[in-house]
């Protein structure tokens, strides 16, 4: 039962991560919506960065802190998985969210190109 209840706040850990990581990116554009062009690059990019280094303070240096001594390099493969698995994800899903905001923002359709 308690090995359950780790599962399950390990994956809340993860899609937290995801979440906070959109929402950041989400909010940066909404603050630097004068800057248009910048704000969807920041807007895009900024969820990949909070990621990989929110995940790899949770991952791997959480595992080598909890581990001081360990010599296998298993765990670590799998905190990298893990990491390059969530980036490619956010990669995809990012640019994705910036085309909803930019779909549904007022600053952004009033623009003429």
């Amino acid at each position: 039962m308690l090995e359950a209840l780790r599962i399950i706040f390990s994956f809340s850990l993860l899609f937290s991560i995801f979440a906070f990581s959109m929402l950041m990116g989400v909010l940066l554009f909404f603050r630097l919506r004068r800057f248009h062009f910048l704000a969807h690059l920041l807007g895009a990019l900024s969820p990949l960065v909070l990621f990989i280094f929110f995940s790899w303070l949770t991952y791997v240096y959480g595992f080598y802190r909890a581990h001081p001594n360990e010599r296998c390099g298993g765990p670590l493969l799998g905190a990298l998985g893990i990491i390059s698995l969530g980036t490619v994800v956010l990669a995809a899903i990012s640019p994705f969210a910036q085309w909803l905001v930019h779909a549904n923002s007022t600053g952004c359709s009033g623009r003429s190109v």
